[in-house]
């Protein structure tokens, strides 16, 4: 009888275990069908993984940023005054963007049929790696609102209005990331195509940080009241 009760609790909390492990899988399921938001802890920390100091703003009058280009040869690594800056090259290459403790901010592929430039704030110790140019450019960019963005780091509030929004693409594989200061992130895929490109919807509240990767372009339609 002790044998049957203990099989009997076993399978009882086997049926518990799976059934939340079934609730998780069904919700993460259901997140990306309606909205193709990621919530699936695993694949959701694996996108999010950046430095805390993606919330860092630089000074957007850019009186100290300088005009760099630096022909490569395999990897270049540099550092710049702080500012605003826009990264491409001659050809694509590969940018990636680490902090004073070589903790990643952001990485992506530029060049032609990817993202056209990467945009981002960088401070005087941070490091930007490019490798795969001809010949990098790195040049300050002015500060305007906008709601087409290309693959970097943009403040809402400051770079893109804040508001509610269809989310899409027009060519590309990637993803769209909220930083929230005091709330749970959100990670959003992109694919964009001729025919059923994704479409999300999502809330921009000012003081937040977008992150765009892996797509030519992140575009934000106003949903209207």
């Amino acid at each position: 009888m002790k044998n049957v009760l203990l099989l009997a609790g076993l399978f009882g909390c086997l049926a518990i275990f799976t059934g939340c492990q079934t609730s998780e899988k069904t919700e993460a399921a259901s997140a990306y069908i309606d909205n193709h938001e990621i919530v699936d802890k695993n694949e959701k920390a694996e996108v999010l993984s950046a430095s805390d100091e993606i919330f860092f703003t630089s000074d957007r009058n850019n009186d100290n940023a300088e005009i760099i280009s630096a022909y490569i040869d395999r990897q270049e690594y540099l550092q710049l005054p702080e500012g605003r800056y826009s990264i491409y090259g001659e050809g694509g290459g590969n940018v990636e963007v680490y902090d004073s403790n070589d903790n990643l901010l952001i990485k992506d592929y530029v060049g032609h049929g990817f993202a056209p430039t990467l945009t981002v704030d960088l401070k005087e110790d941070f490091t930007v790696m490019a490798d795969g140019f001809v010949q990098v450019f790195i040049e300050p960019v002015e500060t305007q609102m906008q709601t087409e963005l290309t693959s970097g780091v943009w403040e809402i509030g400051l770079d893109v209005p804040a508001g509610e929004y269809e989310l899409t693409t027009n060519r590309g594989l990637g993803y769209l990331t909220i930083f929230d200061p005091e709330q749970d992130h959100q990670v959003y895929e992109l694919i964009g195509n001729e025919f059923s490109p994704t479409k999300s919807q999502i809330t921009l509240t000012e003081g937040q940080k977008v992150r765009v990767t892996g797509v030519n372009r992140a575009i934000l339609s106003k949903i209207k009241d």
